[in-house]
């Protein structure tokens, strides 16, 4: 990523602040994810600055965060997906680096592909009382069930449509480590995208996408975050999708063959 460009560009896009995105949640939505090379990431930014704003917190508006995500043991949630279980769900922490804010979120999978979020705020990245109590009330598994497997750290673009109707990220610099093996990957040179909707709401992203030959792809960052770090994991319906990553970024994982 160019991103002194992408920050030019960036910088030249119609703002939205934290305060006026309260209206556009959609902690209850339809998600569809794309993977691409990061050499198009200014091409996306330019087209999409006539139709949505960009996120400004404080004067940012390319933000790092910090994810630690959970499962137990034996890796419950990362095989569920795996094994293509429509009715799922991820536990994680995470942390918005530069406001030092930190949640505890939950998002859960139902059976009509609709993601349901649930977090609250934690004074720290450590599961406290309140994180225990929170976990018992919406999770599948109580804190003692689960353990941190993967640390993630990107870099992330908001945008928001003009309808309020759509949330559009784009997230560059990724980088993973393993808790449990201590391997590390980076993955700096592909951007993941996702288009966040309510029910039926156009998304002018989806049109820029298609225009631009990037397509679809149903792309877990935590998981393909495992499936490259844990090389004793169950990764064969997760091949097909490391192949395309190396065909993006000629980075020939070990493991995508």
């Amino acid at each position: 990523m160019n991103e002194p460009q992408v920050i030019s560009i960036l910088s030249g896009m119609s703002p939205i602040t934290l305060e006026q995105m309260k209206d556009v949640k959609l902690m209850d939505r339809n998600d569809l994810k794309y993977v691409a090379n990061d050499s198009k990431l200014e091409a996306i930014l330019s087209e999409a600055s006539q139709h949505y704003f960009v996120q400004d917190a404080s004067g940012v508006r390319l933000s790092t965060y910090h994810t630690v995500y959970y499962d137990t043991p034996n890796m419950t949630m990362y095989l569920e997906h795996h094994d293509k279980r429509s009715v799922r769900q991820k536990i994680r922490i995470r942390t918005y680096v530069e406001s030092g804010l930190t949640f505890i979120e939950i998002k859960d999978k139902d059976n009509k592909s609709k993601t349901h979020k649930h977090r609250i705020q934690l004074p720290s990245e450590e599961i406290d009382d309140a994180a225990r109590a929170f976990l018992e009330k919406k999770a599948n598994y109580t804190a003692e069930q689960i353990i941190p497997v993967l640390d993630e750290r990107f870099k992330r673009i908001t945008l928001v449509s003009r309808s309020m109707k759509e949330r559009l990220t784009i997230d560059a610099e990724i980088t993973y480590r393993n808790l449990m093996t201590g391997n590390s990957i980076d993955l700096r040179g592909l951007i993941v995208l996702e288009s966040k909707t309510e029910g039926g709401s156009v998304s002018k992203a989806r049109d820029i996408f298609l225009d631009m030959r990037i397509r679809p792809s149903n792309f877990s960052k935590y998981c393909i975050g495992c499936s490259l770090t844990d090389h004793g994991l169950k990764r064969n319906n997760f091949k097909t999708k490391l192949r395309y990553l190396d065909k993006l970024t000629n980075y020939k994982y070990e493991y995508a063959r």
